[in-house]
């Protein structure tokens, strides 16, 4: 995260790294997890780095449900 400048805080790298132990431990599909939340910065992140699963914005219309689960 730092080596690529991205403006993180702790409680994102918290979310991020449970989420990447829940795909790595479980042996979870990326695509059946997915991080809900509001903070675009996050959703940009997740886009960007391929090991994490995907986050969406809820309020955003490119991620309605019936787009996003399929």
């Amino acid at each position: 995260m730092f080596k690529r400048n991205y403006n993180v805080q702790v409680p994102d790298l918290i979310l991020l790294a449970t989420a990447k132990y829940l795909l790595d431990f479980y042996d979870i599909p990326r695509n059946q997890l997915y991080i809900i939340t509001c903070d675009k910065r996050l959703v940009k992140i997740t886009r960007a780095l391929n090991d994490l699963p995907t986050a969406i914005n809820p309020t955003d219309p490119r991620y309605e449900a019936s787009k996003t689960f399929k």
